[in-house]
């Protein structure tokens, strides 16, 4: 089951199954007291917690995951494409564009 937390502008997820729950991106840093409020609606603990999935690495997404780490060891998943922005907070820099053109003209 898929639970809804957050606001109404940043949301997260909680992905429940058997028992275990796995967060779905981590809203902001300040969202991390909403933690144990939203397990708790769903009748689970802090303990049940077994990871943290990143969609992508926007701060409303990275939010208190790296908290929620260093609090509890809890692992954080990324694609590794997002690896660099999450764990230094800065985008990456953009990629030279090439000057080709892709099309042939007339």
């Amino acid at each position: 089951m898929i639970h809804r937390a957050g606001t109404e502008l940043v949301n997260w997820y909680l992905l429940e199954d058997r028992g275990r729950v796995t967060v779905i991106d981590a809203g902001l840093p300040a969202y991390r007291p909403q933690l144990e409020a939203a397990l708790l609606q769903i009748g689970r603990r802090i303990e049940d917690v077994e990871a943290v999935v990143l969609t992508h690495a926007h701060i409303d997404h990275i939010g208190f995951a790296q908290i929620l780490q260093d609090e509890r060891g809890i692992p954080v998943y990324a694609h590794e494409a997002e690896v660099p922005q999450a764990t230094s907070g800065r985008r990456p820099r953009p990629r030279p564009r090439s000057s080709r053109r892709c099309c042939a003209t007339g």
